[in-house]
């Protein structure tokens, strides 16, 4: 391997060549990679023939080995994507880099997905790979077995981020690429211990949130070496917006990490006396070292580096460390994945998961708990960011309404209940309390977020970017002035989404499979809140985007809403055979209710939460309407008097 040369001359200006050492620090990171991984499967004895069962050594090894690469690849797609999309300025030599070096990650990832799944198959079925009839065999795992399903999914996701990714010419493409990529790693969250966790929910939040999060720290350093190392164009603001993006990801791997060990850990001292434990124990060192490493940038390097004329090289030497302990971690994190928890990790049924709680449901909305770290993080951050930002006005001089602060706050706040409380642990196996769950996402929580204006205090805070990249705010205008979000901001589709939606979630097989797949169910809580928060921002909203008519008619829009949700609550008040297949036919056997009965409560919850929160809205737009009025009369009134 060729030795690597950190240390770069004050004044060299970039050549547009291939970075060499950074390319060989890559390469050392990968070699590494790998070593760690088949040195960590040797001593957990994964590698070790089953017995009676045994697809070969082939796949014994190959498994974790390919896995390994998928997770290297998938780390350096979605980093590299993201670096292209709000960090590096398109056109430069640095920025085609880091484009060149995600399209063939994205493509390494879809190929190795493909061959993971070859490898599962073999594994799960303990026969070799080839033989007469094995591709009918592999359809018949795809289509007949849900880890099949997921896994052809996520061969067809990393698929659709490698296209995305080598067309991807501008920003905003390499920020739909990975979306794309983001999107591709939920399939990989639900498989392995999380498919099979007891508390199944936080483990595929948790393993989602940890691989976007050390994607969007290991793997975007490791473009960010290979793509700048050489050159100090535009070094300084690079590192400072890497940086930012490198703390959010680390709060996402220790809270994600947290959450995994809660589930997975009877006792802190299973971390020596399990094989699982000490894997994690190795791993949780690797990780505190990475930690420092980047405290010390944000302490001393980054200082260093952006003062007038500072050298760049302490940057990149701390950097190539990082990388290569990244490498050693992602190692680990495989043999971790290949290996046996100490709690078992049987899936618990719908019933069971409902025995220990209080009955009937509504006696527990408050009492009972279960953090979902995803919807947390959500949460917290948008606190977080909503008061920075509404500092950041005050101390420039500029008011921020209290009302809508609050309003922000109250909003984050229900959410985490929604996601994580009472409502949302009932919500999984009670129609009635999932009703609920879906009416606050569709009717309530909108109403507090669109109050809060959070477009318009992002548009007053965020600074713009004066050098060609797109920050934050260049992101949101364009959202803002796509054609398609003004198709989704329309009046008319907007009033119309809601009732559509809802008849074809509740009425076609998507409500089963997203009652039955936590990733389904997340995405089935973000369209419909989706959905609501459009509907309430043409409704009573202030902030800039969509084109609000005047207002008789938007109350107008409210009745195609408050029409459905009387129809479809009366709907299911009426009716006798239970939505959603068999999935809720398995709480027929609680003394206290049964699914019938449970889906009439149901109606009557729809019906209430969809008609309360419409007359709220009415009344605001009432009340907005005769402020308007007044306003208008008294300008008209200072001009007749100025004639």
């Amino acid at each position: 391997m060729s030795q690597v040369d950190l240390r770069n001359t004050p004044g060299q200006e970039d050549t547009g060549g291939a970075p060499w050492p950074a390319a060989s620090l890559l390469a050392a990171a990968l070699v590494i990679a790998l070593m760690v991984a088949a040195a960590a499967i040797l001593l957990s004895g994964v590698a070790v023939s089953g017995g009676l069962v045994d697809p070969g050594a082939l796949v014994r090894w190959g498994l974790p080995l390919v896995n390994a690469l998928v997770h290297l690849a998938a780390m350096v797609t979605l980093g590299g994507l993201t670096l292209c999309a709000v960090v590096l300025r398109p056109g430069r030599p640095p920025w085609q880099r880091a484009a060149t070096l995600s399209a063939v990650a994205a493509i390494v990832w879809a190929l190795a997905q493909a061959v993971h799944l070859v490898f599962v198959h073999a594994s799960v079925m303990g026969s070799s790979i080839g033989g007469p009839g094995y591709p009918a065999l592999v359809v018949q795992f795809i289509s007949g077995i849900d880890l099949g399903a997921t896994l052809a999914w996520a061969v067809v996701l990393s698929a659709v981020t490698a296209a995305l990714a080598v067309l991807s010419t501008t920003s905003a493409g390499a920020c739909w690429a990975a979306v794309a990529a983001g999107a591709a790693l939920a399939p990989r969250a639900g498989l392995g211990h999380a498919s099979s966790a007891g508390d199944h929910e936080l483990a595929v939040s948790a393993l989602w949130l940890h691989l976007v999060g050390i994607s969007l720290w290991a793997g975007a350093l490791a473009v960010l070496v290979f793509a700048m190392l050489g050159t100090r164009d535009h070094l300084r603001p690079v590192i400072s917006r890497f940086s930012t993006i490198a703390g959010w990801a680390v709060v996402m791997v220790v809270l994600s990490g947290a959450a995994g060990a809660w589930i997975r850990l009877e006792s802190p001292w299973q971390l020596l006396t399990t094989t699982w434990g000490q894997l994690l124990a190795v791993k949780l060192l690797a990780f505190t070292a990475l930690a420092a490493a980047g405290w010390w940038h944000r302490r001393s390097t980054i200082p260093l580096v952006t003062a007038a004329g500072g050298p760049s090289w302490p940057f990149w030497r701390l950097a190539a460390v990082e990388v290569l302990i990244m490498a050693a971690v992602v190692g680990v994190s495989v043999a971790l994945g290949s290996s046996s928890p100490p709690i078992p990790q049987a899936r618990i049924s719908e019933g069971a998961e409902l025995a220990g709680l209080p009955v009937p449901w509504f006696a527990g909305l408050v009492t009972q708990w279960s953090l979902d770290p995803l919807f947390l993080l959500l949460a917290g951050a948008g606190a977080w960011v909503y008061l920075s930002w509404a500092l950041r006005l005050r101390r420039r001089g500029d008011a921020w309404p209290a009302a809508r602060m609050v309003c922000w706050l109250l909003g984050m706040a229900l959410l985490v209940w929604t996601a994580s409380g009472g409502v949302g642990v009932y919500g999984r196996v009670l129609f009635s309390a999932h009703m609920m769950q879906h009416m606050m996402l569709l009717s309530v929580l909108p109403i507090f977020i669109v109050l809060g204006s959070p477009v318009t205090l992002a548009l007053r805070a965020i600074p713009r970017r004066q050098d060609g990249t797109s920050g934050p705010r260049e992101l949101l205008m364009a959202v803002l002035h796509a054609r398609w979000a003004q198709f989704f901001t329309h009046p008319v589709v907007a009033a119309l989404h809601v009732p559509v939606s809802m008849a074809i979630f509740y009425l076609t097989p998507l409500f089963e499979l997203a009652m039955r797949s936590h990733v389904l169910h997340v995405l089935m809580m973000v369209h419909f809140f989706l959905v609501g928060y459009l509907f309430t921002n043409v409704v009573i909203g202030t902030d800039p985007g969509p084109q609000r008519p005047f207002f008789p008619l938007r109350l107008a829009l409210l009745l195609p809403s408050m029409v459905f949700h009387t129809f479809f609550g009366l709907f299911l008040l009426s009716n006798t055979s239970p939505l959603g297949g068999a999935f809720f036919t398995g709480m027929d056997h609680l003394p206290w209710t049964d699914p019938v009965t449970d889906q009439q409560v149901g109606g009557a919850v729809s019906w209430a939460m969809g008609e309360l929160p419409a007359l709220v809205l009415a009344m605001i737009v009432a009340t907005r309407w005769t402020t308007h009025d007044e306003r208008a009369q008294r300008r008209r009134g200072h001009t007749v008097q100025r004639r």
